[in-house]
Order: structure tokens, then C-alpha cells, then sequence
């Protein structure tokens, strides 16, 4: 039977993660690497039993991006109803901002619940950064984390040979001066050339270097050719009256969107709207929209794009579990009361939008879930499809939404 849970905001416990140890290799040994790439999708594991996603893209002096995290915590209180109880699921979000100082890392996250979270670390030869985080507010509440993949290397330098030993007194040489202007530097690909050339145990290293520096070399020129428009007055106007007409079109979306402030942030809403109309995943043109916005517009992009990108990526699902939701008068009475145990939390008062997420992971378990002649899939178990769905959903409300809708519909076949 699935355990689908309530949420009680706690305070966020920032967080830790043993130390790995592990030895570089020769090739990794041989060049320093001057500017790593930190863009894509991250996670930071913790030793709380803790992972924090975090998907980052570059911008000037740095990177930016959104970080969350979730679990389950046991609780003294279980409510149970229509077959379903549950631990208590604890969620957070917020935005990120950090940079890159030749191999020190550091980090800052906004969470949701208000708090701090300052991760700083360094990263190793091979790319695994590892180091530790505190709460800005209470840096008593410590720990260690490491990185689940490396970064890539995107330009370094090889180390000069050292002379080789000689068993010859030194001999001194008089002082000679330079005419002529320093060599140019090498670029990476030069230097791996000339590694091969000269059968260098390094080169093979540095060839791979070398192949990735080009392919993040094409990527940033894919992307810069996406060019953003330029977001005066009249692209302001059509995409605040697009969103606005997307959103009517969508009653989840209308209801998130009116629980977002009238003013900047609605409009910023409205904007993530019409920008991620049909779009399935995160993207630098997105990115770079959200980052020209002020900070009361980010806050309502965020929220839509957020959505949007969770539906569109299950159009076909959302639409179909929405079908059978209205025309299961149990399934609907079952998502009502977990919703409002979900949103029973002592904070949850401050975040009633995670409701509509809530919904819309509902709606998906039921479209996957729900019975074959009210349009769902009516599929009969979890098995590892179903589980990538849910796994791809925000954390929080959308994942624990699916999990209550697929727990109720497999107790209900079950028991027939």
C-alpha cells in the first residue's frame, strides 16, 4: 500500500555530506585547470540523508539557477482517511547564486522557509567538488556534502617539467636578456596537440580536455545564437497578455495564477507563461528572460515556468487524469482530503500554491493510474516508468501528489 504524506515545513537542516576521498590520476595531475564549467543539473548528497538538486546555468561573474530539496521525517501524528496515511514530507525551494575562484566554490541558496543555506568547497583535479555548509543565521548548524558528478574543465594550463636529476655539479650560467616578446600562451587543444606529438603519458588527458572545452565551446555558441528579444514595452504587453490568455486556458493554471500578487509578480507569471508555452525542460533562453526581470517578476516566472515545464513534459497524462478526476466522484473526494491534510502543515498557510502542484501530480498518477473507461492508462502497478514520471516532477507538492493519487488508485483495485 503506497504511504502518501502530510507536510510540516521544519526548519531547513543544511546539511551534510562525509568527505570522499580519492586519488587523482596521472592525466588529472598534469594540467591546472583555470575555469571550470559549472552549468546543468547538480546534486549536492549530504549526510543527513539529504540530496539538494540544484540545476545552475552561467552568468556574468558566475552562475545562478534553483535549488530544492525534500524527505520524509517519521511524525507523532498520522491522519488517515479514504485509505491513505502517510509521514510527514518536508520540502523546500529557492533560488541560488554563486561563483568559481580558481578551485574554491561557494554557494548561496534562498530557501523557502527563509533560512540561509552557504555552501563553500573546493574542487579537485579530476572535477568532484567536495566541502561543507552552514546556515548564514546559525552557523553552529554545520556540515560537509560533495557533488554527485564532476565538473568539466573548460581551459587549463600544463605545469612546466621539472628538470630532470643530474648527478653534475650545478653550473652557473650568466644571466641572459630576453630580446624578443613572450611566447604566446597555448590553448588547450595546442597543448594537447603538441602532448601527442611528443608521445606525452599527459596527452590523452589533455586530448579529452581538449574535446570537451570544444564541445562546451559549441553549446555556448548554440545558445548565444538563441538571441533573447529585446524586452521593451511592446514585448512586455504580448507576453503579459499572451500568458495571461494561456494561463485562462489551463483551470490549475488560473488557479495558480491568481494566488500570485496583481502588480509585478503577477505580470512576471504572465511572462513565464507565454516564454515556456510549450517547453518540456529548463534552457538558457529562459534563463536569460528571467535574469533581465526585477526580483518581484522572478518570483511569478519562476512559479510558471515551474508549471508549465512540469506539464508539458506530461500534457498527455495532466489531461487525461484531469478527465477522470471529474468523472470519479471517490477519486475526486480522495484528492480533496489529501490536499487538505497535505496542507495541513503549520507553515503550509505561507505556500498555497504547493496545492495546485499537488493537483497536477494528482492529476498525472490518475491519467497513468485511472481507469481505461474514464480515459486513464489504467495501469496496475509502480513500475519503473511510472517511477521516472514521478521522479521528474517537482519535489514537494507534485511528487506527493502522484504518490496519493497512485496509492489511492492501486489500494482501490486492489481491494475490488
Amino acid at each position: 500500500m503506497f504511504r502518501i504524506s502530510m507536510v510540516a515545513v521544519l526548519r531547513s537542516g543544511l546539511i551534510a555530506a562525509s568527505a570522499l576521498l580519492y586519488i587523482p590520476s596521472a592525466d588529472a595531475a598534469d594540467a591546472a585547470c583555470t575555469q571550470w564549467d559549472m552549468s546543468g543539473n547538480w546534486k549536492l548528497i549530504q549526510t543527513n540523508d539529504t540530496a539538494v538538486a540544484i540545476a545552475l546555468q552561467p552568468t556574468q561573474g558566475g552562475f545562478s539557477g534553483r535549488a530544492s530539496f525534500g524527505r520524509m521525517v517519521e511524525d507523532d501524528f498520522f491522519l488517515c482517511s479514504v485509505a491513505f496515511c502517510g509521514e510527514d514530507y518536508v520540502s523546500f525551494s529557492g533560488p541560488a547564486v554563486g561563483s568559481i575562484n580558481g578551485d574554491s566554490f561557494e554557494l548561496t541558496v534562498y530557501w523557502s522557509d527563509n533560512t540561509i543555506g552557504v555552501y563553500t568547497g573546493k574542487i579537485g583535479p579530476q572535477g568532484l567538488i567536495v566541502g561543507t555548509t552552514y546556515e548564514k543565521n546559525d552557523p553552529g548548524n554545520r556540515a560537509d556534502w560533495h557533488s554527485d558528478r564532476v565538473a568539466t574543465c573548460l581551459s587549463s594550463v600544463a605545469p612546466a617539467a621539472a628538470p630532470p636529476a643530474s648527478t653534475q655539479p650545478a653550473v652557473a650560467l650568466g644571466r641572459v636578456q630576453s630580446t624578443g616578446a613572450p611566447a604566446p600562451s597555448m590553448t588547450m587543444c595546442e597543448t594537447a596537440a603538441s602532448a601527442r606529438a611528443r608521445n606525452s603519458p599527459a596527452a590523452p588527458g589533455l586530448e579529452r580536455q581538449c574535446a570537451a572545452q570544444t564541445a562546451q565551446a559549441e553549446q555556448a555558441a548554440k545558445a548565444a545564437q538563441a538571441a533573447r528579444p529585446v524586452m521593451d514595452e511592446a514585448w512586455s504587453n504580448e507576453n503579459a497578455a499572451k500568458g495571461e490568455a494561456l494561463a485562462a486556458q489551463d483551470p490549475l493554471a488560473t488557479e495558480l495564477r491568481n494566488l500570485v500578487p496583481e502588480g509585478k509578480s503577477r505580470r512576471g507569471f504572465d511572462y513565464g507563461m507565454a516564454v515556456a508555452e510549450t517547453d518540456t525542460a529548463p534552457g538558457p533562453g529562459k534563463q536569460a528572460i528571467r535574469d533581465a526581470l526585477n526580483p518581484d517578476e522572478q518570483i511569478g516566472f519562476d512559479l510558471a515556468v515551474e508549471y508549465s515545464i512540469a506539464r508539458n513534459a506530461n500534457a498527455d497524462l495532466a489531461a487525461k487524469g484531469a478527465g477522470v478526476v471529474a468523472e470519479d466522484p471517490g477519486l475526486a473526494s480522495a484528492r480533496a482530503l489529501q490536499i487538505a491534510a497535505f496542507m495541513s502543515g503549520a507553515q503550509m498557510a505561507n505556500f498555497p500554491d504547493v496545492a495546485v502542484f499537488y493537483k497536477l501530480g494528482f492529476n498525472i498518477a490518475a491519467g497513468r493510474f485511472g481507469d481505461k473507461a474514464l480515459g486513464g492508462m489504467g495501469n496496475t502497478a509502480m513500475g519503473p516508468g511510472s517511477t521516472k514520471i514521478r521522479n521528474s516532477l517537482p519535489v514537494g507538492g507534485a511528487q506527493t501528489g502522484f504518490d496519493g493519487g497512485a496509492g489511492f488508485l492501486l489500494d482501490r483495485a486492489a481491494n475490488q
